[in-house]
C-alpha cells in the first residue's frame, strides 16, 4: 500500500510539473507586453541621446523606434574632473550614427 501511494504521489508531482511548465510555455508565447502605442507614448519623452538605449532594450522597442522615424544617434560629450567631484564637459566626441553601429557589431 505504501509504494502504491508513493508511486500515485509520484505520478501526481510529474502531471504537477508538467503542467506548470505548460503554463510557463504559455505565458511565454503569449508574452504580457506593454502595447506598442503606449510605448510610443513612452518614446516621446526620451531625450534624444537616449533613443540608441531605448531601441536596444528588445525587439518590441526597436521596432517602435522604427516606426516613429526618431534617428538612432548619440552625441557624447567627454566630461574631465574638475576637482572636489566636480565634472567638467571637457569636448564633444564624434557622433556615433546607425551605420558606425551596425558596422562595429559586424
Amino acid at each position: 500500500n505504501t509504494s502504491t501511494k508513493r508511486r500515485r504521489t509520484d505520478k501526481r508531482e510529474t502531471l504537477d510539473v508538467d503542467v506548470a511548465m505548460q503554463i510557463e510555455k504559455q505565458q511565454q508565447e503569449n508574452n504580457d507586453k506593454l502595447p506598442d502605442e503606449l510605448w510610443t507614448k513612452i518614446l516621446e519623452d526620451v531625450d534624444d541621446n537616449s533613443v540608441m538605449a531605448f531601441a536596444l532594450v528588445c525587439k518590441q522597442l526597436r521596432r517602435v523606434q522604427q516606426e516613429s522615424g526618431r534617428k538612432l544617434e548619440t552625441n557624447l560629450t567627454r566630461y574631465d574632473n574638475a576637482g572636489e567631484g566636480v565634472l567638467k564637459a571637457s569636448h564633444k566626441l564624434q557622433t556615433v550614427s546607425q551605420e558606425w553601429c551596425f558596422w562595429s557589431m559586424r
